[in-house]
């Protein structure tokens, strides 16, 4: 053991008489995977933490479901609708709006089909979205399925020709805000932001309404 210790000692001056490029060379060459290990440590820390202080906070968070494929420019449409009437709930000094189209066609009984209705279901059992704008296939799937007590405010956008034009859609389709949860009642953000989608609501809908932020 005695002996053992006097080599490394030996072994660790010779080391440092090294020249600095041989020292880097030889540190590498026997510590190369841990020197790895602690930058990938590092690094999934740092990219955490950007994830997690760089996610976009949006004012309102809207689904589209329907049964065809909705194209990205109809998705634009619907969003640059939906944020005319769309107020800062963030207050960041700027609107922005969620979009986010779900297609998947009952009749056709597919996988993709059931996935999209539990993602629904999912969505609406976490209040994930404060607005719902579905087609007529969906609006059915939620009405007969007890999923309508979660919508106090449904407006029949089909009854606005303009309005679908603007949002390039076609056809039957509703717009539901998303009731307020009871626990989430005493919550600002989730108030505000319900508040907001039903500001949206009510002006799409041509209802006059007192200021949709307050409290």
């Amino acid at each position: 053991m005695i002996f053992m210790d006097s080599q490394a000692r030996e072994a660790r001056e010779m080391t440092k008489q090294l020249p600095f490029k041989k020292r880097l060379v030889n540190f590498w060459f026997y510590n190369k995977w841990v020197v790895v290990g602690v930058i990938f440590v590092i690094l999934t820390i740092a990219m955490t933490i950007y994830e997690i202080t760089n996610v976009q906070s949006y004012d309102s968070v809207v689904a589209v479901y329907t049964g065809d494929a909705v194209p990205e420019d109809t998705a634009g449409k619907i969003q640059a609708e939906l944020s005319e009437y769309c107020n800062d709930v963030n207050q960041d000094g700027d609107i922005s709006v969620s979009v986010t189209p779900m297609s998947g066609s009952h009749s056709r009984l597919s996988e993709e089909a059931v996935a999209v209705e539990t993602r629904l279901m999912g969505e609406l059992n976490a209040g994930t979205n404060d607005i719902y704008i579905v087609d007529k296939e969906y609006y059915d799937f939620l009405m007969d399925n007890d999923y309508g007590d979660c919508f106090s405010n449904v407006y029949p956008l089909n009854e606005n020709g303009a309005l679908m034009e603007k949002m390039g859609l076609s056809g039957e389709y509703y717009l539901l805000v998303r009731d307020l949860y009871p626990a989430d009642d005493g919550k600002a953000d989730k108030r505000a932001a319900h508040n907001n989608a039903v500001a949206i609501y009510e002006h799409l809908a041509g209802i006059a309404h007192d200021d949709p932020v307050a409290e």
